[in-house]
């Protein structure tokens, strides 16, 4: 959290990394996948991370907020990341979250170029919208999900996957008397 209480992309990021849990499917530099059965469905969460060596030891080195924002806007690289889960029939519902540099504090602070004291009124820094983009789906699966991660320049994205229990919502809605 930033002094006035606006939440930076790592606030978000922890709010969603501390809740995985299960089991460590795949592991490689840029993607880890989990699976979680201990509930009723099965969930699965996808992190895929999009970074470079100057990145990852950005917090080591004493830079200044301009030499930080030049060297996370500098990295351009694009990732596309393709999984194929296997899973049982039935439907999932996918969200997916996005947190990268496109709508953080710090890209709100550098268009008023890092003032050493914020322009805004106190309750205008509430306004600024620092939530990762978001979105969600619901899919059908007879064997297996496919789904498809993409970033381009530095951020994470977190794909969660969640067996939704369609049939038994629906026949519990069937069966709920009616008045008239």
């Amino acid at each position: 959290m930033t002094s006035s209480g606006i939440p930076k992309p790592a606030f978000y990021t922890y709010q969603l990394l501390k809740n995985i849990s299960g089991d460590l499917l795949y592991r490689e530099k840029n993607y880890f996948v989990v699976k979680d059965d201990r509930t009723s469905s099965t969930v699965y969460t996808i992190v895929v991370m999009n970074y470079n060596d100057e990145i990852e030891h950005l917090y080591t080195r004493s830079a200044d907020v301009y030499k930080t924002n030049e060297t996370i806007n500098a990295f351009m690289d694009e990732l596309n990341v393709d999984f194929t889960l296997p899973v049982s029939a039935g439907h999932y519902m996918i969200a997916k979250y996005a947190f990268s540099n496109q709508n953080s504090v710090f890209i709100h602070m550098a268009h008023l170029q890092f003032p050493d004291l914020c322009p805004l009124p106190e309750h205008w820094l509430q306004l600024l919208n620092t939530l990762p983009q978001t979105q969600v789906s619901i899919e059908q699966a007879d064997t297996e999900l496919n789904i498809s991660a993409s970033i381009h320049g530095a951020g994470i994205n977190v794909i969660v996957i969640k067996e939704i229990l369609v049939r038994v919502a629906w026949n519990k809605l069937k069966r709920t008397p009616t008045r008239t």
